[in-house]
């Protein structure tokens, strides 16, 4: 079996919560369409920012992310998912584990890039437009 942790980088409150039954969802999806041979856990942290919406809130929430990639991988998770666009802590969860950390932002751009030679990126809050901007110019797409 390989077990999967899709960390989702802010405590659940309120509007996210309705976003954590859509990922149990798909986990549950998941497990039964692979026969049990994938297991997606579904992890939030417990404190920190409520949302990620700019460099600092992605600051405050790092240290419980952090927590939680070792927590995962000494659970025996195979790989972690960091369940938001802005990449939070994913470089430095990445010096922490010997696992595969996947960024939401860098796996879904490379993807693109791979698909066109072009593409966009629809953002939806002002406040995260330099963070999409700065990662995208790192990735060096």
């Amino acid at each position: 079996m390989i077990k999967v942790v899709d960390l989702v980088p802010v405590p659940i409150f309120g509007d996210i919560d309705e976003a954590l039954k859509d990922r149990e969802l798909i986990a549950k999806e998941l497990r039964e369409s692979t026969n049990g041979a994938i297991e997606l856990d579904v992890v939030p942290i417990e404190k920190g920012a409520e949302t990620i919406e700019s460099i600092y809130d992605e600051y405050v929430n790092a240290p419980y992310i952090l927590q939680k990639v070792v927590e995962a991988v000494k659970s025996g998770a195979n790989a972690v998912v960091i369940d938001c666009f802005g990449d939070p802590g994913l470089d430095a969860a990445r010096e922490l584990v010997d696992v595969p950390i996947i960024g939401a932002n860098q796996a879904s751009t490379y993807l693109a890039a791979q698909l066109a030679s072009r593409f966009s990126i629809i953002n939806i809050l002002p406040g995260t437009e330099i963070q999409v901007l700065n990662l995208v110019r790192k990735y060096g797409l």
